[in-house]
């Protein structure tokens, strides 16, 4: 299922497709923190074309929130494999279960304090040695001045550029 990508030979997902025909940055328009400003960039499309196709999708594209839950992306269904996904219910229990993206498995959800207990107790068994957990340090010291390098040289860049 999707269409091919034409500049390569990768197969384009059904959510990129509509993630794709969601985006109003074909408008003319693009999204920042939720909010819809104009762009500076030519529209590729008509505002017309673009709120037909939203009516055809079902609605109105809606921005993220920003709200993230900490084992988001981390965990895959055991029976079949799908993405776990997060939701808030009664507006203050968090529970993941399954996307059931390939059909329904028959797995249930499980409350996000349950999960915690579960990963933690695996995450107290891992046990990194010394020089191992040093040499981590280490790289991520060395990777921190190199971005912060990078910035400076880039914000050296602009002002020059000003």
């Amino acid at each position: 299922m999707g269409l091919r990508h034409p500049r390569c030979d990768r197969r384009l997902a059904k959510s990129e497709i509509h993630r794709i025909l969601r985006n109003p940055i074909y408008t003319g328009d693009f999204l920042w923190r939720g909010t819809r400003h104009h762009g500076s960039h030519e529209p590729l499309v008509t505002l017309e074309v673009f709120d037909i196709v939203q009516v055809e999708l079902g609605g109105k594209p809606r921005p993220r929130t920003g709200v993230r839950h900490p084992f988001m992306g981390l965990l895959t269904c055991a029976r079949c494999g799908c993405a776990m996904t997060a939701e808030k219910k009664k507006g203050k229990y968090i529970y993941y279960r399954c996307t059931a993206f390939r059909g329904k498995c028959g797995n249930t959800y499980i409350r996000q304090e349950a999960l915690a207990g579960l990963l933690g107790g695996i995450v107290e068994q891992v046990q990194i040695p010394a020089a191992l957990a040093d040499q981590i340090a280490e790289r991520l010291r060395a990777g921190q001045s190199e971005v912060e390098q990078a910035r400076q040289d880039a914000l050296t860049r602009l002002t020059h550029r000003q």
